[in-house]
């Protein structure tokens, strides 16, 4: 009888190594899993860090180039513009879309200070040649005097009169003379 119990004994002794090694042999591969896990959550975090500061330079960069477009965009052109005036007068009520485009050029001339701004006043064919050129210059010179109170630098304003040379339409109506009598505003 001993032998069974022997046996007993030694299956048992067995058991017990076998279940103490596989006990033992599991925790160090979880302990080696947890510092693995660690070690990668660990570079995980790293890497999500520089992704950020990659992610925020970028975002900064598209912002900086956003906020160039948006002042590129927000840059003012300005129109050439003809002001009309009444039969043998040189000079005009300011209306306030006038207003506001002198306002406009005004702006556009101090930003681009190479800019000139050309005033070219012209007449209809009633009177004499002599008077309508000198017409035409008075009322280019009427409008350079708006401009200046506006704050346009004089400097960057020229007058010139064509009078009832370069009529618009046909001056043989009212309606025609009414629109040779103007000064063009041009910017160069």
């Amino acid at each position: 009888m001993k032998n069974p119990v022997n046996i007993l004994i030694a299956i048992l002794l067995l058991w017990m190594c076998g279940s103490t090694y596989y006990y033992i042999t599991n925790i160090i591969v979880l302990d080696h899993e947890s510092i693995s896990s660690s070690v990668m959550v660990s570079e995980v975090e790293e890497t999500r860090s520089e992704l950020e500061v990659i992610e925020k330079e970028i975002t900064e960069g598209v912002d900086e180039v956003v906020e160039e477009k948006t002042l590129v965009e927000k840059e003012i052109s300005i129109d050439n513009k003809t002001v009309y005036f009444g039969f043998g007068s040189n000079n005009l009520t300011l209306d306030d879309g006038f207003k506001g485009y002198i306002d406009d050029l005004n702006t556009y001339i101090e930003e681009h200070t190479d800019q000139i701004i050309l005033l070219i006043g012209h007449t209809d064919t009633v009177g004499s040649e002599s008077v309508n050129t000198l017409m035409g210059m008075e009322r280019a010179e009427f409008v350079k005097s708006i401009l200046i109170q506006a704050g346009v630098d004089g400097n960057q304003i020229k007058t010139k009169s064509k009078g009832e040379t370069e009529a618009s339409s046909s001056s043989d109506t009212k309606e025609g003379r009414s629109t040779d009598r103007r000064v063009e505003i041009i910017t160069k």
